[in-house]
C-alpha cells in the first residue's frame, strides 16, 4: 500500500507518524551511537553526519508523512555566505524542522540554544562537540554575556550562527516577544542579520501527535546589513519575520 493512501484512511496520518517516528529515530540514533567515536577524534566529522542525516530524514518526511522542504530566495543566502564568513541567522521557530535544515547549507555552523538540550541522550554528546552555544536564562545579565563571548569565537571561526529570536517555539500563525539578544549580537559583532520565514509549524507541529502533509517552505529575506541601531535592528527582524510569515500562511496549501 502506498502511504499516501495510508494517509487518507481513518487514523492514517496518525500511524504514519508513527511510522515516521520508528523508522526515522532507530536509523539515525543507531547511526550516532556507531560514530560517536569518530567524533572524539574529529569533531569536524560531526558536522558532515549531521548534514548527511538531515538528507534521511527529509527522504523519511516525503515518503511516510507526506511532507516537502523548499526554498525561496536562496540566492540571499548564497550571496550573503560570498560577502561575509559569518552572519546571524534569525528564524522563527515552530518546529524542530528549524533546528536541522540549515546543516544542508554550512559546513559548519553554530545554533544558540538552551543549556537543558545538552543534557539529550546522544544528542547533547553531539552538540557539545559541535561546540553549540548553550545559554542559562537563569542567570539573566550574565547569559548574555556568555552568549556574545561564546559568538565572538564563532565568528573568528567564520561560522555563521543560528538564532531564534523570540526565544522559544511560538504556535503556527503567532508572534511571540522577540528578544533583544539578536540585536545585541549585531551590534556587538557587527555581523549582519539573515531573516528567515517558514510554516513548518503548519505541517510538523510541536507535541502534536498528527503531522500533515504539504508543502513546508523557507523564505530567506533581505539581510539587514550593518548600520542600524539595535531597536532599529530588532523592529526590522520582527516586521520582515512576521509579514512573510503571515504571507506563506495565506498560501493556499500544497500537496508534498
Amino acid at each position: 500500500m502506498k502511504f499516501s493512501r495510508l494517509r487518507e484512511k481513518r487514523g492514517g496520518q496518525v500511524f504514519s507518524t508513527f511510522l515516521f517516528y520508528g523508522v526515522t529515530v532507530p536509523v539515525v540514533f543507531s547511526i550516532l551511537i556507531l560514530m560517536m567515536p569518530v567524533v572524539f577524534v574529529s569533531p569536524k566529522f560531526a558536522f558532515r553526519l549531521y548534514s548527511r542525516l538531515m538528507r534521511v530524514v527529509l527522504f523519511f518526511l516525503n515518503i511516510f508523512l507526506g511532507i516537502r522542504v523548499t526554498f525561496e530566495n536562496l540566492a540571499l543566502l548564497e550571496d550573503l555566505k560570498k560577502q561575509y564568513p559569518c552572519f546571524l541567522l534569525a528564524v522563527k521557530h515552530q518546529s524542530i524542522v528549524e533546528t536541522l535544515i540549515f546543516s544542508l547549507f554550512f559546513d559548519s555552523f553554530n545554533i544558540i540554544l538552551k543549556k537543558e538540550a545538552l543534557k539529550i541522550p546522544i544528542a547533547g554528546f553531539y552538540m557539545k562537540h559541535m561546540k553549540f552555544i548553550a545559554i542559562d536564562r537563569n542567570e539573566g545579565k550574565q547569559a548574555l554575556k556568555s552568549m556574545i563571548e561564546q559568538c565572538e569565537k564563532s565568528v573568528q571561526e567564520g561560522r555563521p550562527i543560528l538564532i531564534f529570536p523570540e526565544g522559544t517555539r511560538v504556535p503556527v500563525g503567532q508572534k511571540g516577544v522577540y528578544r533583544k539578544g539578536v540585536a545585541v549580537l549585531y551590534k556587538n559583532l557587527s555581523v549582519p542579520i539573515l531573516p528567515v520565514a517558514h510554516n513548518a509549524g503548519a505541517f510538523f507541529p510541536h507535541r502534536q501527535l498528527s503531522k500533515k502533509p504539504g508543502v513546508i517552505t523557507f523564505r530567506f529575506l533581505p539581510p539587514i546589513l550593518l548600520g542600524l541601531e539595535e531597536e532599529e535592528a530588532l523592529a526590522t527582524v520582527e516586521k520582515s519575520i512576521e509579514s512573510a510569515c503571515q504571507d506563506l500562511a495565506s498560501r493556499p496549501e500544497r500537496k508534498g
